[in-house]
């Protein structure tokens, strides 16, 4: 049987995001130009025709619009011209695309708004937020209606890796803040999600993290050991630390490492991992390679393949 591939986690600058901005900061054009794939949808769909993906769940490539200096006015309009870009590409291509849109949560009531409007208005298939929030945590008490909103509009939410605000300066040699320091930004953010009990509150809200979860499944019996040693933690949570970190769906994004695939797999399990390449950083083929030597049956492939995806974006 031919299975159905979606690329649930990839990423785009569409047209209505770099005309808004006037001034392009260099690393967004440094990037657009070096990456074909990033502005020009005819290629995209060329690439994925050659790699047999189906489909694409496009979002608004990094940095953050948080990071890039602007007043908060403007960094509201480019947001908003952001999201009309992506439902613009899903509309001319929608047998292909899907979409999602991207807010900052610097502003929660602006962010709730948006998440209105590019779901009931634009269409999109859900939210895409970053790690941190011009360095403060995700989890903070006026961000909760965010979550609430989320969940009664049905949209799943996408977490990206951020920089991270404070740390060692010297983090940036060798590109250590990207290469390393998203990963532990991700699992911070994780932890306060679970910690804080938003995870539980919202447990509706479906979760997608990229690159495999970070060093959460690694980690996942230390923080479930200290969670259960503080005498809070019963007071504020009912579920078993495990089962709350394993509620979160995670894509194949640093896939190309087996290793790291595997554990994954077998923290999170067949049913919570789905199909994501990272384009156009990730190394699709290599990611493919390593789910074809994980030697899984027709249904498990076709869990993290599509079926998976289906369920997170509600379409079936």
């Amino acid at each position: 049987m031919l299975i159905m591939k979606i690329d649930i986690f990839n990423h785009i600058y569409p047209d209505e995001y770099i005309n808004a901005m006037g001034s392009i900061p260099d690393m967004i054009k440094n990037m657009a130009n070096s990456l074909r794939a990033l502005r020009d949808a005819e290629y995209r769909l060329s690439v994925m025709d050659k790699l047999g993906i189906d489909q694409e769940v496009l979002s608004l490539a990094m940095p953050a619009i948080d990071g890039l200096g602007m007043d908060e006015k403007s960094a509201k309009r480019i947001t908003t011209e952001a999201n009309n870009g992506i439902r613009n590409l899903v509309e001319k291509y929608k047998d292909r695309f899907l979409g999602i849109g991207t807010v900052s949560l610097s502003d929660p009531g602006f962010a709730a708004d948006e998440v209105k409007r590019c779901v009931r208005d634009l269409g999109l298939s859900g939210i895409q937020i970053v790690s941190n929030v011009k360095g403060e945590p995700i989890d903070r008490p006026e961000m909760d209606e965010f979550y609430s909103i989320l969940e009664s509009v049905g949209s799943g939410l996408w977490i990206h890796p951020t920089f991270m605000a404070s740390s060692y300066p010297w983090l940036k040699d060798y590109n250590a803040d990207i290469m390393l320091g998203w990963d532990m930004d991700t699992t911070l953010a994780l932890f306060r999600l679970f910690r804080s009990g938003i995870l539980e509150r919202h447990e509706r809200l479906k979760i997608v993290v990229h690159h495999l979860g970070s060093i959460v499944p690694l980690l996942a019996g230390r923080i479930s050991d200290f969670a259960m040693q503080d005498p809070t933690y019963a007071q504020t949570h009912k579920k078993n630390p495990l089962d709350v970190l394993k509620s979160l769906y995670v894509d194949t994004a640093e896939g190309m490492w087996e290793p790291w695939l595997r554990i994954a797999l077998d923290f999170f399990g067949v049913e919570h991992v789905i199909f994501g390449t990272d384009y156009p950083w990730g190394s699709t083929e290599k990611i493919m390679d390593s789910i074809k030597r994980l030697s899984l049956d027709e249904a498990q492939a076709e869990k993290i393949y599509s079926a998976n995806a289906r369920k997170v974006l509600k379409t079936g």
